[in-house]
């Protein structure tokens, strides 16, 4: 009930940042852009979906996490930007079972610098965030509106960073209970 709550408060919070109205025009023009299908909106701007997530993970100095129920190979192949020395943890319950041992495997032998591990969700999360450098000073958290494997992709999506400290916060301790779960084992 406790998460539910300071779940609610995030989501309350978020809805007072971006403005329907401020939209407006990007999504004019984007429907009718020939290559819609490979943006999405960083913060309200536009941006090729693939670059985005390969600049946010390299953005990371100690850590990148990653939540996301649905996870596949696209997944791993945008971590390529992560820097030697960050280490990587994808909390999935990899719904549909979508990413497979043996694509990890193939990962790792392209990119045996990046090390990954993952950990099960435990079913506690429905969006998909990203989180880098947990409870630095150089901490940054998103919301992420779709899996980055479909990202520019299916459906316009966004990804939103959280600013606040009180969201920030909030996260904190649904971050702690992720890194205490299980290891997530591929099959």
């Amino acid at each position: 009930v406790e998460h539910e709550e300071r779940f609610s408060d995030v989501f309350e919070q978020l809805n007072d940042t971006v403005k329907k109205s401020e939209l407006s025009p990007f999504l004019l023009d984007f429907s009718r852009t020939e290559e819609q299908h490979e943006y999405l909106l960083l913060n309200g701007q536009p941006a090729k979906a693939a670059e985005t997530y390969i600049d946010l993970y390299s953005r990371a100095k100690r850590t990148v996490y990653i939540v996301d129920n649905y996870i596949d190979i696209r997944t791993l192949r945008l971590l390529q930007g992560v820097k030697p020395g960050v280490s990587v943890i994808v909390f999935s319950d990899n719904l549909r079972n979508l990413l497979h041992a043996r694509d990890y495997a193939d990962f790792q032998v392209e990119f045996p610098d990046i090390p990954v591990s993952f950990r099960e969700a435990g079913g506690i999360m429905h969006d998909r965030f990203i989180v880098l450098d947990f409870n630095t000073a150089d901490e940054q958290m998103f919301h992420c509106g779709a899996s980055s494997k479909d990202a520019g992709v299916k459906r316009m999506t966004s990804i939103t960073e959280y600013r606040e400290d009180s969201v920030r916060a909030a996260f904190h301790t649904v971050i702690q209970q992720l890194l205490a779960n299980r290891e997530l084992i591929l099959k």
